[in-house]
């Protein structure tokens, strides 16, 4: 091998370095607020008493903290492996073992990421299974698709010497994890669609009922109730990253990278949502009530004694889970 070619295979190497560890700081980073809010979410669990009642839930989530958490792990690993490499020219067994394991990881949290954003879509729309038999079919050629990127990177890396075969093979899987966050993004694209457009009749309704008094009053909870529920987050990150994986000379595995707790943060915020009882999955959970009707507590020598607050033209939400709806 030529001098120059040395100089340009190294040149490539410290590029990817640089570029490695600018997404690894990035995901680190991301991590520690991923952590913390997951501490409130375990914090709500034990004062809420909200275990039993949202059991489905609260495995993601935490399944979800768990791949996280590994991902970041092994995100890190491969990094430093890697740099540690760089004299070498090749990439050492335990930096690719730790691709497999993060890149498997990835894959296994954004399945479990999409379950829930079906899940919480089919409890605003009344558990109506034909809303989300599209989405389920999109995820389940999303996750064929990224577990199937997997395996090929497995093969690849099994081959002690790689044939044109093999490079074409692990292009064809690079390709096909790109195109598995791709048709994740675009179905949670649509369940965003489905779950905003429910959220605002939701809202409408209940602002209908409550009168033309009260008709401006939600609009605040409303629009975080579409922000945080339809996972928009997640859907604003991921087209971001969808188009770096395209047009950005980085590999596509690691386009997964800081993408990976993204995908994370946003079902975990649904999940400290409904912990809180601001889930809106009825008209009542967009329904208000004057302070007059609210309890307050005021505080005596023997104590904090019940009695009700004055009429105040203050409103406040009630977070129900009633599906019942006015006629219109």
């Amino acid at each position: 091998m030529s001098a120059s070619g040395t100089n340009e295979d190294i040149a490539s190497l410290l590029n990817r370095a640089q570029i490695n560890w600018g997404l690894t700081a990035a995901e680190l980073y991301l991590y520690g607020i991923y952590s913390v809010l997951f501490v409130f979410y375990l914090y709500l669990l034990r004062t809420r008493h909200i275990a039993r009642t949202h059991r489905f839930l609260n495995i993601a989530t935490i399944s979800l903290f768990v791949f996280g958490t590994a991902h970041c792990a092994f995100e890190l690993a491969r990094t430093v492996l890697s740099t540690g490499a760089l004299q070498s020219l090749q990439s050492p067994r335990a930096a690719q073992v730790s691709l497999v394991a993060s890149s498997a990881a990835y894959v296994t949290s954004n399945l479990t990421a999409d379950i829930i954003f079906i899940f919480r879509c089919y409890s605003i729309w009344n558990r109506r299974l034909a809303i989300i038999l599209l989405p389920a079919l999109l995820v389940s050629l999303a996750a064929a698709f990224g577990y199937t990127s997997v395996i090929l990177l497995i093969h690849f890396f099994s081959e002690k010497t790689q044939t044109a075969a093999d490079t074409h093979l692990n292009t064809v899987g690079t390709d096909l994890f790109i195109a598995s966050l791709s048709i994740s993004v675009f179905t949670t694209v649509l369940l965003m669609g489905l779950t905003v457009g429910r959220i605002w009749v939701l809202a409408r309704l209940s602002r209908l009922s409550m009168g033309r008094e009260a008709a401006g009053t939600g609009t605040y909870y409303t629009v975080s109730a579409m922000i945080v529920e339809s996972g928009a987050l997640y859907c604003v990150f991921g087209i971001a990253f969808v188009v770096v994986g395209f047009k950005a000379a980085i590999d596509g595995f690691a386009t997964g990278s800081v993408f990976a707790q993204i995908v994370c943060i946003a079902p975990t915020l649904i999940a400290v949502r409904v912990g809180l009882g601001s889930s809106g999955e009825g008209v009542n959970s967009f329904a208000l009530m004057p302070r007059a009707t609210q309890p307050s507590f005021v505080a005596t020598s023997q104590g904090r004694t019940h009695e009700p607050s004055p009429d105040n033209p203050v409103l406040y939400f009630v977070h129900t889970t009633d599906n019942k709806e006015p006629a219109l």
